[in-house]
């Protein structure tokens, strides 16, 4: 917020075409000293009720001895990501009209983020025996948000919402989520 329009303003310095790269003697006192602040200047700001996020982790799992000294384990693994951080845009252009046309974009971080992760998780596995160790495992999971599971977009995408007034279209696959390529393994 406090490096967000009305609190700072921008400016472009040209340096000289003369030749080279940049402007000669470039120092404090070539920047501009002056300037007006530009009510459609875009405003990045965090709600002033932000919390933390909550997380709830739960699982229920189950083991059975099998005949050849194999066990088996089958577990089903879930969480939930409520009041996750996202950025929503208060100002919303409609066919490039903003609802108040006399302000710029309005991007604020809030706790408007939800998410749900679902797996089943199994493992067989035969200890030593005759020098030899048998595991297999396999996991298969969905992870699923809305808007963007990165709020500080790193992986690439938006961070806000393809449609503002309703944030139920952007709830779609996580963009960590790897159930395409499922979690599979085979040990000796």
């Amino acid at each position: 917020t406090a490096a967000s329009s009305p609190n700072v303003f921008g400016s472009t310095t040209v340096g000289s075409s003369a030749g080279g790269r940049g402007f000669a003697d470039a120092g404090p006192g070539s920047l501009p000293t002056t300037g007006a602040p530009s009510p459609t200047a875009t405003v990045n700001s965090i709600s002033q009720n932000l919390v933390n996020p909550l997380t709830q982790v739960y699982n229920l799992g189950i083991q059975r001895q099998l005949p050849g000294s194999f066990i088996l384990d089958v577990a089903y693994v879930g969480s939930r990501g409520a009041r996750l951080f996202i950025n929503e845009q208060l100002n919303p252009g409609v066919n490039d009209v903003r609802i108040d046309p006399t302000r710029g974009s309005i991007l604020v971080r809030t706790n408007g983020g939800d998410s749900t992760y679902h797996s089943l998780q199994t493992r067989l596995e035969r200890g030593f025996k005759n020098g030899l160790f048998l595991r297999a495992t396999y996991t298969y999971s969905k992870a699923i948000d809305d808007v963007n599971s990165e709020v500080f977009t790193t992986s690439g995408g938006d961070s806000v919402g393809s449609n503002p007034f309703d944030r139920a279209v952007d709830r779609s696959v996580a963009t960590f989520d790897c159930s395409s390529s499922r979690h599979a393994g085979f040990r000796l």
